[in-house]
């Protein structure tokens, strides 16, 4: 990247994000992190001056009984900890787990001095649907947990979606609108995400009054704790998108209909006001007035017009993108526009006209396709991330040798695609993958990668406290047949779970969107992982990251040896074996038993435990019933209207709960109809059974779960290990 165009976007950087460090903050971070006021008192906060390049740094080491940290800001300063916790304690803070309890009572001495500093602007974490595949129904406590975690790892600008729904409402009453009406517009707490999106409007609504200010609130203490430490956050941005019924209010406006998404009927899709029309520059004061009133100043806005499809017929996009940006600085204190690098958006013609300092580009798939990013994006800066767990389901998804080198090969000098000035992380959901986020992690304020095996090494001595042969083998043999990009597939994760599947003998994916040539690595890979892992259950059993380390290896193993027996039960059914179909099909319905036994011991995959979120939330039966059919609904039908095939099971869960209450019983219905037609298939008559109606039942049903772990997770592996060598 040019040099002047470099120091340019550093400079609005530095403008935005600032070299904030609060002592106090951070001394909070270390006393909520290790629950202990002696750490607290152990330490001392220095603020140092920021590199003309923008970059943060730390310095730690030890004078007069103390540990001292030197950074540029509160994020550096949250990273040098977490290095001391890792290295110096052995204990660790993830995003999903964590386990503190080895902590020392005697904080241990730094020794040598440990300093390092980042090669990258912006470190960025979150996705739009992360606020639903994950944090549906959180609260404050839950944010905090996460948001310290971010620190620890490095990031600095966060997309924050929360509370976009009260500027929405305000706008829309402003021009018109009811409060009835503009409510009906806005999308249930389980679609939101989409709305922000431009893809949807209008599913699973019946947002409550209060709701508004809820999430308002919760918006605004996000930022406030991210700039607290020196980051900040980007909000949705407006870009001309338009309620479905504007021309009942004005009939002249002159609008652009942008088809559907993802569904098979019309009209799901929020039209495009022309940016010349008198209601876009109407529409676009108030929507920043209102974000200013609820958020205040905004630095950084967001917003993809054609996100995953969109109708560019008629619309000039280079004047459209010009005049999106030129009316945010008009009306709104932010500089800097956010776009998702993701389908071939943004696109060329809509960034030509822009300034390169006020774009940043977010390349969602950034080991997949960062070849092309010249290509796709000219010398525009962007971020190279990760995007991994689609629908937040649960399959190892990541590519760790990449993810550890790639992203600093890019800055060296004379790469084609060194316009990369950033880091970041969104996957649409965090409930697995704890080793890839911290790959991501352990990169935002460093100047060189570090090696594969010191990586792993480091991470389980922080992650378990020791690191041996057992789990130095179970990983490798993780890493080298999952953890890596594959020549050929689609992307780099685990087979998806053939318990989730929507019966059908010749069933091969779970969803409509996952490659349908299955993965590459032999079924024995996972197994002999639990195996190894197993060995260490006595000395970890009281861990929780090596409990939740250790039912995910068990269940996706189970759900990989599933697809074999699908594939006997296949064999036997079209050979007319009737005795080994129904043989294969007992099998299976006891995988669901044996899977259910596993998960049930964790409570990271409970659907009792998400289904009282929601009625927690809800202040009155009405809103805990909508609330709860929002949280099934995500999980099964998605969009829960007739025709939508292709989201149906997208974000398809293996909970206890689920795997009883609501899949077993859809393959039990199937084997039924299939026994009592057996041997039509070779008339032509293999059956077509349509599920809907009995999703429906599961999701609109209000049957309580259990909501706390239960079970022996060390019986429940073994069980699982004698049924895979039984057969």
């Amino acid at each position: 990247m040019d040099k002047k165009v470099f120091d340019k976007i550093a400079n609005v950087k530095k403008q935005n994000l600032g070299t904030t460090l609060k002592e106090e903050a951070v001394l909070d971070l270390i006393e909520r992190v290790t629950g202990s006021k002696t750490y607290r008192k152990n330490f001392v906060i220095k603020q140092i001056a920021e590199e003309k390049t923008g970059m943060d740094q730390y310095k730690m080491y030890d004078k007069d009984g103390k540990i001292v940290i030197e950074a540029t800001s509160g994020v550096a300063a949250a990273v040098a900890f977490n290095t001391y916790l890792k290295e110096k304690c052995h204990v660790f803070f993830g995003p999903i787990t964590q386990d503190v309890k080895a902590l020392p009572k005697k904080p241990p001495v730094v020794g040598e001095v440990i300093e390092n500093k980042s090669v990258f602007l912006y470190r960025y974490f979150m996705n739009y649907c992360t606020y639903v595949y994950t944090c549906i129904y959180w609260k404050w406590e839950q944010y905090e947990k996460l948001i310290d975690w971010m620190l620890l790892a490095g990031i600095n600008l966060v997309l924050n979606q929360l509370g976009h729904e009260i500027v929405w409402r305000d706008m829309l009453m402003e021009i018109g609108y009811t409060a009835q009406e503009a409510n009906d517009d806005i999308c249930g707490a389980g679609m939101l995400p989409w709305q922000i999106m431009g893809n949807i409007s209008e599913f699973g609504g019946d947002i409550p009054a209060w709701w508004y200010e809820d999430q308002k609130m919760l918006a605004n203490k996000m930022t406030e704790r991210l700039r607290d430490f020196g980051g900040d956050v980007i909000r949705p941005a407006f870009y001309g998108k338009v309620p479905n019924n504007i021309c009942d209010k004005y009939p002249n406006a002159k609008i652009y209909a942008q088809g559907t998404w993802n569904l098979a009927q019309k009209g799901d899709r929020p039209p495009l006001i022309d940016v010349h029309d008198p209601l876009y520059e109407k529409m676009a004061e108030i929507y920043y007035r209102k974000s200013k009133e609820h958020f205040g100043e905004i630095h950084y806005y967001g917003g993809d017009p054609f996100h995953e499809g969109g109708i560019t017929d008629g619309i000039d996009i280079a004047e459209y993108s010009k005049t999106n940006i030129e009316t945010m600085k008009k009306y709104s204190d932010g500089n800097v526009w956010f776009y998702q690098g993701w389908v071939g958006n943004p696109r060329q013609e809509l960034l030509n006209v822009l300034k390169h300092e006020e774009v940043l580009i977010g390349l969602l798939s950034g080991d997949r396709v960062v070849n092309t990013a010249k290509e796709l994006f000219g010398d525009y800066p962007y971020m190279y991330m990760q995007i991994g767990n689609f629908g937040g389901v649960q399959r190892f998804t990541g590519n760790i040798p990449e993810f550890l080198n790639q992203p600093f090969e890019l800055q060296q000098p004379g790469s084609l695609n060194d316009m990369m000035v950033g880091i970041g992380m969104a996957m649409e959901g965090i409930e697995t993958d704890e080793i890839i986020y911290d790959v991501l992690a352990s990169n935002t304020i460093r100047e060189k990668p570090l090696q594969q095996d010191d990586f792993v090494e480091r991470f389980f001595k922080a992650r378990y406290g020791y690191y041996n042969e057992n789990i130095k083998e179970a990983y490798d043999l993780v890493i080298e047949n999952i953890y890596t990009l594959w020549k050929g597939f689609a992307y780099n994760a685990s087979k998806s779970s053939s318990l989730c599947t929507c019966p059908n003998i010749n069933v091969r994916t779970v969803g409509w969107f996952e490659s349908r040539g299955g993965s590459p690595y032999p079924i024995e890979i996972l197994q002999k992982a639990t195996q190894l892992m197993l060995k260490e259950y006595d000395k970890l059993k009281d861990n929780e990251c090596y409990r939740f380390d250790l039912m995910e290896l068990c269940r996706q193993a189970n759900a990989d040896y599933g697809w074999e027996i699908i594939e006997a039960m296949k064999n036997a059914y079209k050979g007319g074996k009737r005795a080994q179909f129904e043989k294969e099909a007992r099998r299976f319905l006891k995988l669901y038993d044996l899977q259910e036994a596993v998960v049930r011991t964790n409570e990271h995959t409970l659907l009792g435990a998400w289904i009282q979120r929601a009625r927690d939330y809800g202040r009155n039966d009405t809103e805990k019933r909508i609330f709860e059919y929002n949280v099934k609904n995500m999980m099964t039908l998605w969009c829960g209207k007739p025709g939508r095939f292709r989201l149906r099971d997208y974000a398809f869960r293996e909970y206890d709960g689920m795997l009883s209450g609501y899949y077993k019983k859809r393959w039990m219905a199937y084997f039924t109809w299939l026994s009592l037609h057996f041997g039509r298939e070779n008339q032509g008559l293999e059956p077509n059974i349509s599920f809907t109606e009995q999703d429906y039942v599961f999701t609109l049903s209000t049957e309580n779960y259990r909501t706390k772990p239960s079970g022996d997770l060390k019986k429940a592996c073994e069980n699982s290990m004698k049924f895979w060598k039984k057969y």
